[in-house]
């Protein structure tokens, strides 16, 4: 399997998430560990939804904020990084 490819990314199984005003926190249920993403972050999981991949979300980041492509794109490629390294997304590929 590519791991360059691109895929579909989804949020994994076993998470809780609640929006806090402009925050989301995500209680992983198997670790009892709580995440806090800020307001961007939270652009992005809410984007997360099974049938979106990075760059659908990366336009919808674009949409929202103004912030020149590359930024963007770099700074969601390390967030999806820390998200999935936490194992709160994961990626499908077909």
């Amino acid at each position: 399997m590519d791991k360059n490819k691109p895929g579909i990314i989804k949020k994994a199984q076993g998470s809780e998430w609640r929006t806090v005003g402009k925050e989301a926190l995500i209680l992983k249920a198997q670790t009892a560990r709580f995440y806090r993403l800020n307001e961007t972050a939270t652009v992005v999981w809410k984007s997360i939804n099974g049938k979106r991949k990075e760059e659908d979300i990366l336009r919808i980041v674009l949409d929202k904020f103004k912030v020149k492509k590359g930024r963007a794109g770099k700074d969601l490629k390390t967030l999806l990084g820390l998200l999935r390294k936490n194992k709160l997304i994961c990626t499908l590929r077909r």
